[in-house]
């Protein structure tokens, strides 16, 4: 497929413009077709795709630990992950999911290991632990 100028003499040139404005005028479009610029609809685009996103992480039965850092991870996550060199958000997204190495995770690769805190013993280490249950990190 090339582009050709129109009313040019190539042959099926003609023909081929007749049926694009005949589907032009029967396509349905899913939204208003007022001549919006084509920020707007990009803009608009992104919004759908972004309430989407939103209604899939609220629904999804996974991530418990992920959920109680983000409940409703934002483009402003995004961004301010972008900023970061490339280990900082490795160890960041780590941290908020449970990823990382913590004695919860490396037990069910190992069933040998604990999966008990380091610091208090008391229960299993996980992100969520060290950063909000955690006796041992209690700020007196």
């Amino acid at each position: 497929m090339v582009w050709v100028r129109g009313h040019s003499g190539v042959t099926g040139n003609e023909l081929v413009d007749g049926m694009a404005k005949e589907n032009a005028v029967t396509v349905q479009l899913s939204f208003p077709a007022l001549g919006w610029p084509g920020r707007e609809i990009k803009k608009e685009i992104k919004r759908i795709v972004e309430r989407k996103r939103q209604q899939w992480w609220q629904t999804i039965p996974l991530c418990g630990i992920a959920k109680a850092f983000f409940a409703v991870p934002t483009t402003q996550h995004r961004n301010f992950l972008k900023w970061m060199s490339t280990k900082e958000p490795t160890t960041l997204i780590q941290a908020a999911t449970g990823h990382g190495l913590f004695a919860g995770q490396w037990s069910r690769w190992r069933e040998s290991l604990p999966s008990t805190c380091k610091l208090c013993g008391e229960t299993e280490e996980t992100s969520l632990h060290l950063w909000g249950e955690c006796p041992a990190l209690e700020l007196e």
